[in-house]
């Protein structure tokens, strides 16, 4: 079951949708209160869950870089962090609650945060 830690706030942005599908959340309090033996649980993950999660991660590991490299065309973390910030602003009462925008490298009109 998916519960609300704290890491579930870290880079929503760069982080949404496919975060349940790349890591493994581990009670920290369950573990620093000897309720939680780290390695059992570590070990009960499938090797499917494990190769799935490699997969996700690869698919989306640009999303944490920072390229400097200006003919890179797949958006970065430094574009994502742009076009959270745009939505955010743009969907705000601010501007009247538009929601279209496009990311720096591709031309996809993104509808809501989870897009991005």
């Amino acid at each position: 079951m998916e519960q609300d830690f704290p890491q579930n706030l870290i880079l929503p942005w760069h982080w949404s949708s496919w975060r349940k599908h790349s890591v493994v959340i581990i009670d920290l309090d369950k573990y620093l209160n000897g309720h939680l033996n780290l390695y059992a649980a570590l070990s009960a993950i499938s090797l499917k869950r494990i190769k799935h999660m490699q997969k996700t991660l690869a698919r989306n590991a640009n999303r944490f870089i920072y390229n400097t490299d200006p003919s890179h065309k797949t958006a970065d973390a430094l574009d994502i962090t742009f076009a959270g910030v745009a939505f955010d602003l743009r969907t705000s009462d601010l501007f009247g609650g538009k929601s279209d925008f496009s990311v720096a490298g591709g031309s996809s009109k993104r509808k809501n945060r989870e897009d991005l």
